[in-house]
């Protein structure tokens, strides 16, 4: 039976109860022994590793992926290297999605 389809009086009856008394203290016992606390199940927290590499999908870690590429196959085209240029933009990446973890965490610790 879906109850938040039917009517009060449909629900009552199904439950077995009075709308003016409600359940006894020993059938509201047998039903918490029976079906447990009303109570939602907790989503699964996700792992820090895969937040980590969720803030990997924004569009300007993208960008600045891409540009490290660029920056990369450059240098081994024209074997000037470039090596500093792909060093400080994937620490720039890296550092951008660690402090993304983190302000992530503080916030769901704060909605809790």
């Amino acid at each position: 039976m879906k109850e938040y389809l039917s009517s009060a009086a449909d629900v009552i009856s199904a439950q077995k109860t009075d709308a003016e008394v409600g359940l006894s203290d020993a059938e509201a016992a047998s039903r918490l022994e029976a079906h447990g606390l009303n109570k939602l199940k907790e989503a699964p927290k996700e792992s820090i590793i895969k937040r980590f590499f969720a803030q990997m999908a924004d569009p300007m870690v993208i960008m600045l992926l891409v540009a490290a590429a660029i920056s990369a196959a450059e240098g081994i085209y024209t074997g000037e290297g470039g090596v500093a240029d792909v060093v400080i933009i994937l620490f720039v990446v890296v550092i951008n999605s660690v402090l993304g973890v983190v302000q992530e965490g503080k916030a769901e610790e704060a909605l809790a």
